[in-house]
């Protein structure tokens, strides 16, 4: 593919090639409050020079020195989250299988998952707490789920840009997969100003990579022992 282009975003490589699209106004509603959100809209020459977004993939894992408590509830680091991250959670739909995301409910003791409404943008929280020695098989599981989005065709481009933004990460026997930060990021571009579009996607990955890292860092603070 032609007019290939590179940018960093917090140590990830993100190769942008083609039309990056225009961006259109929408409302965000259902409960929340009323806000301006940019959402790419693909072009029609986007049909053959497509968006591409390749990041080298990272999983974080447990720290060999660090020890992590066994018995919280994925409710309580829920919980948690929704404290220290306030209006910038999202996730209100709960889900009661795992499938969507390829984890065989074998390998999980208990679990919170939640997405968004769609209207309000790709966001989803997978809170696993794994049976005894099965935490890098849901990581395996978690990774496939990646892949198998970042190679669907008919897959949007927010998907594209959210899965890509997502961490995965494992806490002793506790997997996350935490993909968060639509808003923040509707405001950061919203708020960005004259900008040409390859720094608008950048901010927005590198948006998007911060809060999740945020919530990995609430998330390891609760677990760690």
């Amino acid at each position: 593919m032609h007019g290939m282009k590179t940018i960093q975003v917090q140590g990830k490589r993100v190769l942008l090639t083609g039309v990056l699209g225009l961006f259109a106004v929408s409302l965000a509603g259902c409960g929340k409050k009323e806000e301006e959100s940019m959402i790419m809209v693909p072009t029609v020459e986007m049909t053959e020079e497509w968006i591409s977004y390749t990041v080298d993939p990272d999983v974080v894992t447990s720290a060999p020195d660090v020890s992590y408590r066994d018995s919280l509830g994925t409710d309580y680091i829920e919980g948690r989250l929704k404290v220290e991250l306030g209006e910038h959670y999202w996730p209100s739909i709960a889900m009661d299988s795992l499938s969507n995301l390829g984890v065989s409910e074998e390998l999980v003791e208990e679990f919170i998952y939640r997405t968004t409404d769609p209207s309000l943008g790709v966001d989803q929280i997978a809170i696993m707490k794994a049976t005894q020695g099965n935490a890098s098989k849901i990581v395996d599981a978690l990774n496939a789920y990646r892949d198998q989005v970042l190679g669907d065709f008919d897959a949007t481009d927010e998907e594209i840009v959210k899965i890509q933004a997502a961490e995965i990460a494992s806490y002793g026997n506790y997997v996350v997969l935490v993909e968060l930060g639509a808003n923040t990021a509707t405001e950061a571009m919203a708020q960005a100003g004259s900008k040409s579009q390859e720094e608008l996607a950048a901010l927005e990955m590198d948006t998007l990579i911060s809060e999740n890292q945020k919530a990995l860092a609430i998330i390891a603070s609760e677990l760690q022992q």
